[in-house]
């Protein structure tokens, strides 16, 4: 019985966090409400290069983000994905609030199109990923005191169905780059050298054909890198309190550190189609006229020559390459005084990407 009370608690902090992705960064900007305010302006100096186009409307609908939120100078958000594309970059897919309830909605890209069309009718949609190909889409339902992943075809051809069933906290769905094995984050509760119970997490697969599931590495945020055997994962560490960037072998077991500090975190990592760069989330320093904040950066898949994108004031978050690596596609609260989300895309400027 202790052991199922302490579960239930670390599912109750998890359903917090879960809950607070849906008020957006509000809570954080008004959390540094001491600091500089953050700019208004769509582009600020240093992001000469980038330019920005907004998806989504926040005065008209409400995005759902990751929370975020700050303590003793570490910035921690929720992770995983909250919107992706399809595959031809025709249709965007995000998480919004309709009538106090979650849902994935589609929206054709366009600069002019405002409207958009719900693929899932649920209460509490959280992370999301499509297919390849583009025909279904595999989401988390956090409606239950049990979240579970489902899957939902995109044309409304097939119903739901249910991926997981477990007894546990399952996250971060992710197709494998062959579209036969699922990958995601299960959060188990353990116990520390003191005796206190601290969630733990790792990664999962299952086979789509068979329901096989396999446990794999410590790890959160599962992504796959294009034509290669590897995942990237984002790992806590519980010595410093921050998120770490690392590239696993599955097969080989073989593991390497991409991204550590103990000053700042990196989460949310994408690969570019061609396998080559990845994009990624941590945190810039505060300046005399930025409060310390979230922003996007590049790399090489190695970890090697990183670069730092955006650095507006707001929290920039999940991106997401588009399909030749031109643009990348991430979730803002940029231009915004209420500090709501919005679903923004940039361009990658060569002139400043020389890896």
């Amino acid at each position: 019985m202790k052991k199922k009370k302490n579960y239930f608690k670390i599912l109750s902090i998890s359903t917090i966090v879960a809950a607070f992705s849906l008020t957006g960064c509000a809570a954080f900007l008004e959390s540094l409400q001491s600091q500089p305010k953050a700019p208004q302006d769509v582009i600020v100096s240093e992001e000469g290069p980038l330019k920005l186009t907004r998806f989504t409307d926040p005065s008209s609908e409400a995005v759902v983000g990751p929370g975020i939120y700050a303590s003793s100078g570490k910035i921690r958000w929720t992770l995983g994905k909250f919107m992706d594309l399809g595959p031809n970059d025709e249709k965007l897919y995000y998480l919004s609030i309709r009538n106090g309830n979650t849902n994935i909605y589609e929206k054709e890209i366009s600069e002019n199109n405002k409207s958009s069309s719900p693929k899932t009718f649920r209460s509490s949609i959280g992370c999301l990923t499509v297919s390849q190909n583009g025909k279904e889409v595999l989401f988390v339902d956090n409606s239950s005191s049990n979240p579970n992943i489902f899957s939902t075809s995109l044309d409304g051809s097939t119903g739901l169905t249910q991926v997981t069933s477990d007894y546990g906290l399952e996250n971060h769905p992710c197709y494998s780059n062959d579209g036969k094995t699922i990958y995601y984050t299960v959060t188990e509760s353990t116990a520390d050298i003191n005796g206190n119970n601290v969630p733990r997490y790792y990664i999962w697969g299952v086979d789509i054909k068979t329901g096989t599931r396999t446990q794999y590495i410590e790890g959160m945020e599962p992504t796959t890198i294009p034509n290669s055997e590897e995942l990237l994962v984002t790992r806590f560490n519980y010595t410093n309190g921050f998120f770490e960037i690392w590239k696993v072998d599955l097969n080989k077991g073989k593991e390497t550190n991409l991204f550590s500090s103990t000053e700042t975190s990196y989460a949310n990592p994408d690969v570019s189609p061609d396998g080559k760069k990845i994009a990624f989330v941590s945190q810039s320093p505060k300046t005399k006229t930025l409060r310390a904040n979230l922003d996007i950066f590049v790399c090489n898949v190695d970890g090697t020559q990183k670069q730092q994108l955006t650095y507006h004031g707001g929290a920039d978050l999940c991106p997401i390459w588009n399909k030749d690596g031109s643009y990348i596609y991430f979730i803002s609260s940029r231009a915004n005084k209420d500090g709501n989300f919005s679903v923004w895309k940039m361009n990658v400027p060569k002139s400043n990407i020389q890896l």
